[in-house]
């Protein structure tokens, strides 16, 4: 058998990740690099993750302290970074590990910094600024608040505040108005830093850059930029491919059992889908349950890889199945997997093409595929 398990599987290439980083690095001259490997690796897994990665980056940044510490389990030391705060409860643990957290308030920062008094610890952190974003972060539009609530966050005790970051909105855009507030929240990220810098000290680590910031903005790079989707070859198809990233992920699928039908029968939940002639149909051991969007059954494309040519689904997508059209012309006989997400022969499909129709990204596409696809790291 040519399959991993018995329902679906996604190999993952670690040379492919590999690759991405090593190309991202020295063709678009990149300083300090941290590796964004949050959502379990944008669904790739954060071994594997570590695995590719750990001999060159230089930081990583996961959502919360569950995911930093997987890192810690594989044997990296690398520093880390939580993009997010860590739940007081956790930070004794997180400053034994080396773990940095983000400071995304004023309230915050003063309860982590009573915490941290109490227990006898100091705590590594980075100021995380809204420049517009209207996420989390201190704001930064009006510089003069900015200035009274810095002031009064480095006077707490307890934090090692060793870097400032923010975070882009419109990176990328062609859009001259996003093109333009992306300046702007640099030059507000820039009025911030300068302050603390005139009037408290030296920052050691400044980062703006996201993956698209990075490659199209070196004005901006500074001394780290944070590299997440473009690590895994994810991203708009033709920009993928003019830079030359590699998209590490294929998803697969067991073909479980082929059935005739005859016109007028129906396939699925709602008869949602009725023949008009015999055919054949495929069961593919893959639902909504293993994170493909139940949605697509609608989608007029075929979306399935079957013995290297493409096929429609057809009727609503169940939890643990799909059943899909079988042409005549396709030789099914010995066909045990097919594909869903990846290259089979001269066939393709990509994860924009999944996330088009649902109005989705590519990386919220993998990220969605839950932990019963088993992950072949290969």
């Amino acid at each position: 058998m040519n399959y991993y398990g018995s329902r679906a599987y996604a190999t993952v290439s670690i040379d492919a990740i590999r690759d991405n980083f090593y190309l991202l690095k020295n063709e678009f001259k990149l300083p300090l690099m941290m590796s964004v490997i949050k959502s379990d690796g944008y669904g790739h897994g954060i071994e594997a993750c570590v695995d590719a990665l750990d001999a060159q980056t230089d930081w990583y940044a996961v959502a919360n302290f569950e995911e930093a510490k997987k890192i810690r389990n594989c044997q990296s030391s690398k520093p880390i970074l939580v993009l997010g705060m860590i739940p007081l409860e956790h930070s004794i643990e997180a400053s034994q590990l080396s773990i940095s957290c983000s400071l995304i308030s004023l309230p915050y920062a003063k309860a982590l910094s009573a915490y941290c008094m109490e227990n006898g610890i100091q705590i590594d952190c980075h100021l995380a600024l809204d420049t517009g974003f209207h996420r989390i972060g201190f704001r930064a539009e009006d510089i003069e608040e900015f200035k009274k609530d810095v002031d009064e966050l480095y006077r707490l005790p307890g934090l090692q505040i060793s870097g400032v970051y923010t975070h882009f909105s419109s990176a990328g855009s062609a859009v001259q108005a996003d093109m333009e507030f992306t300046n702007l929240q640099f030059e507000r990220y820039k009025a911030a830093c300068e302050y603390i810098e005139n009037t408290i000290g030296p920052i050691n680590l400044k980062h703006c850059c996201n993956s698209r910031a990075a490659v199209d903005c070196p004005e901006f790079h500074l001394d780290m930029v944070r590299i997440g989707l473009f690590l895994f070859g994810l991203g708009p198809d033709d920009y993928i491919k003019k830079i030359g990233l590699i998209p590490a992920l294929e998803w697969k699928a067991k073909l479980v059992d082929i059935k005739e039908i005859e016109a007028g029968d129906s396939v699925g939940y709602s008869r949602a889908f009725i023949a008009e002639k015999k055919m054949k149909v495929g069961i593919i051991s893959c639902g909504f349950g293993d994170g493909y969007f139940r949605s697509l059954f609608r989608c007029e494309k075929p979306l399935i890889i079957v013995n290297g040519v493409r096929c429609h689904i057809l009727g609503k997508i169940c939890m643990d199945y799909m059943m899909v059209e079988i042409p005549e012309e396709i030789d099914s006989q010995n066909v045990e997997v097919v594909t869903l997400i990846g290259k089979e022969g001269s066939a393709e499909v990509s994860t924009n093409e999944i996330a088009e129709f649902v109005g989705g990204t590519a990386i919220e596409v993998t990220s969605q595929i839950t932990s019963r696809v088993h992950r072949v790291h290969i």
